[in-house]
């Protein structure tokens, strides 16, 4: 606490910088959110400093919950529209920022003290303006991986629209798109609205068409105003 505020403390610490290609991740991560520091709902980065051991990232911190601890509840249509409004809201700025996050899942969005919710962790976003930041790949967590990243193929910021239908998806039917594929052996999902007795058509019309397996075909693909 500084000043009656909380702050949240990251710690990196320096012997993992080398393991698994994360020095790049880690180190672009405090130029991201200094890049980003403007807009209300992204953690602010306060400071930087590093010892000998770690490298320390101070940030914004939220009291609120992730939808991690909400997972299991049963979530109405429209709070699930409310998530949803927020996170594109902020895919929406990143994406005119030129940032692909790269990492939205349950935990990585969290309520705030006013009840909107952030999207946080940016350390395996990249500045997609940079040449040489247009990665194939990335090993993450496999069930919100969009279709294109799984079968290496180049990804763009629609990848991340696919991890937020993979979210709605999971919070209708307790279960990723990407388990769905395994146990039926397909390689695109369509839900009949008619499986989901609490939701409109309107709602999983949208949820279809983030969670299209062809990222040209997917919504959002050419102008992210269409979510």
């Amino acid at each position: 606490m500084l000043n009656n505020e909380y702050y949240a403390l990251k710690e990196i610490p320096r012997h993992k910088l080398y393991t698994n290609n994360k020095i790049y991740s880690h180190l672009t991560e405090p130029y991201i959110l200094k890049k980003l520091n403007e807009y209300d709902f992204l953690p602010k980065l306060i400071s930087t400093f590093h010892d000998y051991d770690n490298i320390y990232l101070i940030t914004s911190y939220y009291d609120g919950k992730s939808l991690d601890y909400l997972r299991n509840d049963f979530l109405s249509e429209e709070q699930i529209k409310f998530i949803s409004a927020c996170t594109i809201q902020t895919l929406s700025y990143l994406r005119k920022e030129k940032i692909i996050h790269r990492d939205i899942m349950m935990k990585n969005i969290i309520m705030d003290k006013t009840k909107y919710f952030n999207v946080i962790d940016f350390s395996f976003s990249i500045d997609y303006s940079e040449k040489d930041n247009k990665e194939k790949y990335l090993n993450t967590y496999y069930n919100v991986t969009p279709p294109e990243m799984m079968k290496f193929e180049e990804f763009d910021y629609n990848s991340d629209y696919y991890r937020l239908g993979s979210i709605i998806y999971y919070l209708i039917f307790k279960t990723y798109p990407y388990i769905v594929h395994l146990q039926k052996n397909i390689t695109n999902i369509k839900v009949d609205y008619k499986d989901a007795k609490n939701y409109s058509k309107n709602c999983i019309d949208f949820l279809n068409e983030l969670i299209i397996s062809d990222p040209k075909k997917r919504l959002g693909y050419k102008d992210i105003n269409k979510l």
